[in-house]
């Protein structure tokens, strides 16, 4: 007696190293086309949840989604060097706005490189070369006349007046200057002792006096 096939017949012929081996390269393939959209989501969700501060988590976002609606990427394996430098040739903006944009693209890239979606990291050569300008630092005479300017009578005068000399003496940022408050002062030994959630660099510094020119003005 002939056994027929049927339609609905399964072939039970593939091993079971056959089928494991199949599901493997299925699991390789996936892994390896990561969504880029996927892929910037987790890593937003990571540095938030390492403390980034809310400024570079919006930088991430921004700069990552012009990437991705300039060069049309899909996936992360689709990236490469001449598109990243087509992307920033794109750009009508300074270069030190290109290299700016460029350090985003480059951490986002690192940390797809740590969480094993990217097997090399090719972009570590990429580089827009900026011209440095150093900044002259303020004379204490423009202090001086600044200060004079800004009525210490009233408490917004008194505080600006406060914000200008802190900034001018310890070379404190703007924005670590706003997260300022009492357990940041040692007052005994005069420094400013800041903690890595005010710092740009996430690092403990300790800040001291570091011109010694006497600012003369009105008294408050």
């Amino acid at each position: 007696m002939t056994k027929k096939s049927g339609l609905f017949d399964v072939d039970f012929t593939l091993t079971t190293k056959e089928l494991t081996a199949s599901i493997k390269e299925e699991k390789t393939v996936t892994a390896r086309y990561k969504p880029f959209s996927e892929a910037l989501g987790t890593i937003v969700n990571q540095v938030e949840v390492s403390g980034y501060r809310p400024r570079t988590i919006k930088d991430y976002n921004t700069v990552l989604m012009n990437f991705s609606k300039s060069t049309g990427v899909t996936y992360l394996e689709e990236i490469t060097v001449d598109m990243i430098y087509s992307w920033l040739d794109s750009m009508q903006v300074v270069n030190q706005t290109k290299l700016t944009r460029l350090k985003v693209l480059k951490s986002f890239l690192g940390k797809c490189f740590t969480n094993g979606w990217l097997s090399l990291n090719f972009w570590q050569s990429i580089n827009v070369k900026v011209d440095k300008k150093v900044k002259k630092r303020a004379k204490s005479n423009d202090i001086a006349i600044l200060v004079s300017l800004i009525d210490k009578s009233t408490f917004i005068g008194l505080r600006d007046v406060t914000a200008i000399l802190t900034m001018y003496k310890t070379g404190i940022r703007i924005y670590t200057l706003g997260q300022l408050n009492e357990r940041h002062i040692d007052w005994e030994n005069k420094v400013l002792v800041l903690d890595g959630a005010v710092l740009k660099n996430h690092q403990l510094n300790r800040l001291t006096v570091t011109h010694s020119e006497t600012i003369r003005s009105k008294p408050f």
